[in-house]
């Protein structure tokens, strides 16, 4: 109960809560971290597009990023926010996880992370 409860908030912060099929959001800012060490945030103005009923989540920048959904899978702690996780495989056939976050002082957040490298975006 306390999963569903989670996702229910979880999705309610991004405006998604109605079942609408597809969500659109904004990523406006964007970080990689490449070798355990973060870049500097760069501002960005990507539209990220979210389809349930076909488990894809598509993020329009510079190259499409396409990630179809696996599972859903346990999201690593973090006392700062409130996470969903979901192991993806993108288009090149990689196997990755996708992470959506609400910190606690209510950002929101995009997690892609595979072993060699990991980008977050901040979203509205």
């Amino acid at each position: 109960m306390k999963k569903f409860i989670l996702i229910f908030v979880f999705l309610l912060g991004l405006n998604i809560a109605n079942a609408q099929e597809v969500e659109w959001l904004k990523a406006y800012k964007l970080a990689i971290k490449i070798d355990n060490e973060w870049s500097d945030w760069e501002d960005v103005n990507i539209d990220v597009k979210i389809d349930f009923s076909r488990d894809r989540i598509t993020i329009y920048s510079a190259k499409t990023q396409i990630y179809e959904i696996i599972k859903e899978v346990e999201p690593p702690y973090d006392s700062s926010g409130e996470q969903l996780a979901y192991k993806v495989i993108d288009q090149d056939d990689d196997i990755g996880r996708f992470r959506f976050r609400v910190q606690n002082n209510g950002s929101k957040q995009i997690y892609i992370d595979f072993d060699d490298i990991s980008w977050v975006y901040n979203i509205k």
